[in-house]
């Protein structure tokens, strides 16, 4: 596998911890999500329809998260690091907390079908992705809010805004595709899922951890946003086509993913480990474009320089 090719400019050892810990992150966030997946299939049966379930909430957490954190980024006080901390500190916490969650909500569950829930499939289904959107949406909500929050380290360290967003994301995603095949295939045979889920909770503690304890030494800090202009607007609403477009990308990548889990389910069985197959494939090829977009966009970016 090719390394990107951005080279921070300055801050080189903290960029270079901040992606380490980008790295671990990413791969502890998708071992959430096979533990989970695992968990929830237990209650919630074992088919296309939990799997999506899960994938999509997963996915609009990260998605709220990454808006949420995107408007607040540059108004937090704390270092970028340590907030960074704090939301891994805030996901070790919640995560901890979703087994009794589960157990809560199980009775739910129960009471829902003695009503006459598992007469109506839709009714059924519904209340179904309501008490999985309860139970993991706020923890995907804080991951999602990690990638703006250190995005404001990488924009000052490298070349390119988009280079360096672009590295951070790719380390993040490679970071994924390690922690779904270390779950599914090695950890979870081999530990079950009770200590998997607390070996991975230890480790989430360890990133936000350290990323507090390295802020809060280095007293590291990035200097203020500029104000806006008077007359700034957002985003949405400079180039509302734009990213329609890029939802649409969206949309349609996670059809296929759902697509591609029926089809795999058909070959090796409806299982986390279909599962897991299919999302490492899937994710090792968004990090190998990312990561290689951040490469092209560094590139671009030092031969404007030199011109």
């Amino acid at each position: 596998m090719r390394r990107s090719n951005v080279v921070p400019q300055r801050r080189g050892g903290l960029t270079a911890l901040v992606f380490g810990l980008f790295f671990v992150s990413g791969a502890a966030g998708l071992v959430y999500q096979v533990v989970w997946l695992r968990q929830l299939t237990l209650i919630f049966g074992a088919t296309a329809y939990a799997s999506s379930a899960v994938l999509s909430t997963f996915m609009g957490g990260l998605a709220l998260g990454s808006y949420w954190g995107g408007r607040r980024a540059d108004r937090w006080k704390d270092p970028p690091l340590r907030t960074y901390g704090k939301l891994e500190l805030g996901i070790t916490l919640y995560a901890a907390a979703i087994p009794w969650l589960l157990d809560r909500v199980t009775p739910l569950l129960e009471l829902a079908w003695k009503l006459g829930a598992e007469r109506h499939f839709v009714l059924l289904a519904s209340i179904k992705f309501v008490a999985i959107a309860i139970l993991i949406l706020p923890a995907t909500t804080l991951m999602g809010a990690t990638l703006p929050v250190l995005s404001r380290v990488a924009a000052q360290t490298a070349r390119s805004v988009g280079a360096g967003v672009g590295s951070l994301y790719a380390i993040n995603t490679f970071g994924a595709v390690a922690g779904t095949v270390v779950a599914a295939f090695v950890a979870l045979p081999a530990l079950g899922m009770r200590r998997t889920l607390i070996a991975n909770l230890a480790l989430n503690a360890i990133v936000g951890v350290v990323a507090w304890t390295v802020a809060h030494r280095t007293g590291e800090s990035l200097p203020a946003a500029p104000e806006e202009p008077a007359d700034a607007r957002p985003i949405e609403s400079r180039h509302p086509t734009l990213l329609l477009v890029f939802a649409a990308s969206g949309f349609a990548a996670m059809v296929l993913e759902v697509a591609w889990t029926r089809s795999l389910a058909l070959v090796l069985g409806s299982s986390v480990y279909a599962y897991a197959s299919m999302l490492t494939a899937f994710l090792l090829g968004l990090a190998s474009g990312a990561d290689s977009a951040a490469a092209f966009l560094s590139i671009i970016s030092a031969a404007c320089i030199e011109a």
